[in-house]
């Protein structure tokens, strides 16, 4: 959907694009993604309202959304959801959950807010950049370490990212 609505709107990566309101019918797509973007968004009702006027019943959503991650793309970062809001949000509509999908466990999401905040120090000058270049294959160890870490001590209320299929009735 966002990308046939680019297509047709001549939309450009320097230009905003509107996302309370779709140029597009209602029930005019199958198949409706949002990647990453749901944080973004000042007003995310809007934006659940928005996808689901333009779903078609029986169409599939797609939506994809950090949960335990650090603040980015400044100043338009504004919500953290959890799945429970989610599931709050979606009551209203005639939809059901197929799947919700926890992403990272409890040392792959400290590793990613580790690496945020490394490189946050490194764009600070030129000397922490060489410091951080001396840190970083201890940091890319931890990295890999953690992935191995997570199979083994599980969290379902720690995870760094979710994604979410849904269906329209």
């Amino acid at each position: 959907m966002y990308f046939d609505y680019i297509r047709r709107s001549n939309f450009h990566p320097r230009n905003s694009l509107n996302l309370s309101h779709f140029a597009s019918k209602n029930e005019s797509f199958d198949n409706v993604f949002s990647f990453q973007v749901l944080e973004h968004h000042k007003n995310p009702l809007k934006l659940f309202k928005e996808i689901m006027r333009v779903t078609r019943k029986k169409g599939f959503i797609l939506i994809s959304a950090p949960f335990l991650y650090a603040i980015h793309e400044q100043p338009n970062d504004y919500w953290r959801i959890t799945p429970f809001g989610l599931e709050e949000i979606l009551k209203k509509y005639n939809v059901e959950i197929l799947e919700l999908i926890k992403e990272g466990s409890i040392f792959s999401t400290i590793s990613i807010l580790l690496n945020e905040v490394l490189n946050n120090y490194a764009a600070r000058s030129k000397i922490n950049y060489f410091v951080s270049i001396i840190i970083y294959p201890l940091f890319l160890f931890f990295q890999y370490l953690s992935l191995f870490i997570d199979r083994i001590i599980k969290s379902d209320i720690m995870f760094s990212n979710y994604v979410l299929l849904i269906q329209k009735k």
